[in-house]
């Protein structure tokens, strides 16, 4: 891709990732979820919605012993 030439013969290590940047992207058919603990996360092509604190796995403010609200977050990826 950036047309270099390597000093020696020896192998190189890894996989290529030339399709990566070459092939045109493909769209998912359905979003991933993910959960753990009190978080959540759906990702779906371009977006990701995370969220903390959801209802029934609400966290708590040690402190003060009380419940926070559920956070969430929508990221453009």
């Amino acid at each position: 891709m950036l047309d270099i030439t390597m000093p020696d013969d020896r192998p190189l290590d890894g996989v290529s990732l030339l399709p990566v940047f070459s092939e045109p992207t493909a769209l998912r058919g359905r979003g991933i979820g993910f959960e753990s603990g009190t978080q959540a996360a759906w990702v779906q092509n371009r977006y990701k919605l995370y969220a903390d604190g959801l209802p029934g796995r609400k966290k708590t403010n040690q402190t003060k012993n009380k419940e926070l609200a559920p956070a969430y977050e929508l990221y453009d990826l």
